[in-house]
């Protein structure tokens, strides 16, 4: 290989709704493709493999030549699910599809620590389809809550939100012309509700993909007062752990990123500071590997 070649990477960054591939020459020639999100701890390989051949190969062969034509020389698989007992699974699919040799699978929760602070230290968080959080050293995660996923956890998180929305619609918590808004938008009965999210797929998905509703009618009080126990519940059981090292906390995802307002009033009113929201996690990633 000439010396002065530039090797093409791939870094992934999964969660459980959606899935950004980044191949990148360097910071400013890439192409990021999105997918159906990867959780190799609730998918199964035929599933991945779906979402890879039917859905990211496909758009790769639209871009141009050497993209479409060249296999990445490394990849950095960040996502969801990515645990130590099926990171190799997940890393064993990788090469099946992309032939690479070099591939390293983590968390989406390290992912997320090293686009904040890339070798700086601070407590980092997740809020999207779901939570977490950790204490970040510089090179690694020091300690972490466990997030214990949107049935036991994942206090926060748009599934969490969707959850305690519908709890508060159907138990008559909320105004009439709330529930009303709500139902003309979506039309969703309790039989389809207990159907969503106890029989079919993804229940997590669908939680979520309610949360739009909220930051519509996130100035009504009721609202307002819904979010703010959710994201109390977030600090109270994910971030008391990590104050004696830090007070200021960074965050990725969705769900901060639409309501950085009420995010920063929970976490004041507990002695803590709000520092970096983004939406996505992939420049900071780019940074990390190879904008040094």
């Amino acid at each position: 290989m000439p010396k002065n070649k530039k090797i093409m990477i791939l870094i992934t960054d999964s969660g459980s709704s959606k899935c950004t591939w980044c191949f990148a020459l360097e910071t400013d020639r890439q192409i990021r493709i999105t997918t159906t999100g990867i959780n190799p701890s609730t998918q199964d390989r035929e599933v991945i493999l779906n979402i890879i051949h039917q859905e990211l190969f496909p758009a790769l062969q639209k871009q141009e030549n050497i993209f479409s034509t060249s296999k990445p020389e490394k990849i950095f698989f960040y996502g969801a699910g990515c645990t130590e007992a099926r990171k190799s699974f997940m890393a064993e699919i990788l090469q099946a599809c992309f032939g690479t040799k070099t591939i390293e699978v983590y968390s989406d929760m390290l992912g997320a620590a090293r686009s904040l602070f890339q070798q700086s230290t601070g407590i980092a968080c997740i809020l999207g389809t779901g939570a977490n959080s950790c204490l970040y050293d510089g090179k690694k995660i020091a300690a972490q809550t466990p997030a214990l996923g949107y049935i036991l956890g994942d206090e926060g998180s748009g599934a969490y939100l969707g959850k305690i929305l519908l709890r508060a619609l159907f138990k008559g918590k909320l105004p009439a012309p709330i529930r009303q808004a709500f139902q003309e938008e979506y039309g969703l009965d309790m039989g389809t509700v207990i159907e969503r999210t106890y029989r079919a797929p993804m229940a997590n998905r669908f939680l979520a993909s309610l949360t739009p509703f909220l930051h519509r009618h996130k100035d009504e009080k009721e609202i307002h007062a819904l979010l703010c126990n959710a994201f109390d519940d977030f600090i109270f059981y994910n971030l008391e752990a990590y104050r004696p090292q830090s007070t200021q906390v960074s965050f990725i995802g969705s769900i901060a990123f639409y309501f950085q307002e009420e995010l920063k009033e929970c976490l004041q009113q507990r002695g803590f500071q709000l520092g970096t929201v983004i939406q996505d996690p992939m420049d900071g990633l780019l940074k990390y590997y190879i904008g040094k």
